[in-house]
């Protein structure tokens, strides 16, 4: 897993953002909240909560 360091207005700069594991395939991220209620691997969930951390995203 590579961990790439994004901020907000890079997201947001972005013309689309896309995430993907292996359960769940890709799905578009149509706000930052997807990033925090995308599925859970157990390297997933470690990014996941660092995005939560950074976007402040409520579950």
């Amino acid at each position: 897993v590579k961990e790439i360091n994004l901020t907000i207005h890079t997201l947001l700069a972005a013309d689309e953002v896309f995430i993907c594991n292996s359960i769940n395939g890709i799905i578009p991220v149509v706000s930052v909240e997807n990033l925090c209620v995308f599925p859970r691997g157990k390297e997933t969930q470690k990014i996941n909560n660092k995005l939560c951390e950074k976007f402040i995203c409520y579950r």
